[in-house]
């Protein structure tokens, strides 16, 4: 599937997304990939995240999350703090549980797999780390909200005005395009 989407303002900005999606007839992945063109003859701020979120059966205690060990954690909030060193790890549902979200920077491999031994299927997720550096790893413990966000994006999520402070607000200058490309494959293990 292809399509173009245009987001703009009067006076304001003129972004255009080409996209595409490709799920193979015989397979079982999914494959988005993105173009965006600012149309403007001046620079434009630009937040992109792709937010991936897995449930339950492939989350469970029984999962286990891999990332590259090429990698900085940083967590959101003091909350996720008290999470460092289980980031791949998985509890049963918590009543009341605070989310949890950890900032993943890798350094050269842009991959994440979910895996449940139990049910002997996996998820990979895999993404163009040099337009999206970050994942942020979003977990909901929560009864209820029991789930895992994986989400690659170009900056952290803590909106415009946290990112411009930060530094890491990215900007697309005039006329300029930049590619981005997420890759979810389901497997058996």
């Amino acid at each position: 599937m292809r399509g173009i989407i245009r987001e703009t303002a009067l006076f304001g900005h003129v972004l255009e997304v080409r996209r595409s999606i490709r799920i193979p007839v015989c397979g079982s992945s999914v494959t988005l990939e993105d173009t965006v063109t600012n149309l403007t003859p001046r620079d434009e701020e630009i937040m992109k995240i792709y937010h991936c979120n897995f449930g339950y059966p492939l989350l469970s205690e029984k999962a286990q999350l891999v990332l590259p060990e090429a990698r900085e954690t940083v967590p959101r909030t003091d909350f996720a703090r008290t999470g460092l060193g289980r980031e791949c790890e998985f509890d049963r549902p918590v009543d009341g549980e605070e989310e949890r979200v950890f900032f993943q920077k890798m350094e050269k491999e842009f991959r994440a797999e979910l895996k449940n031994p139990e049910i002997g299927v996996s998820m990979a997720i895999s993404w163009s780390g040099n337009t999206l550096p970050v994942l942020s790893e979003w977990r909901s413990m929560a009864s209820g909200d029991y789930v895992l966000g994986l989400e690659p994006a170009n900056c952290y999520i803590n909106g415009r005005h946290g990112e411009r402070e930060n530094g890491t607000l990215p900007v697309l200058g005039a006329f300029e395009s930049r590619n981005y490309t997420v890759n979810i494959e389901f497997g058996e293990i």
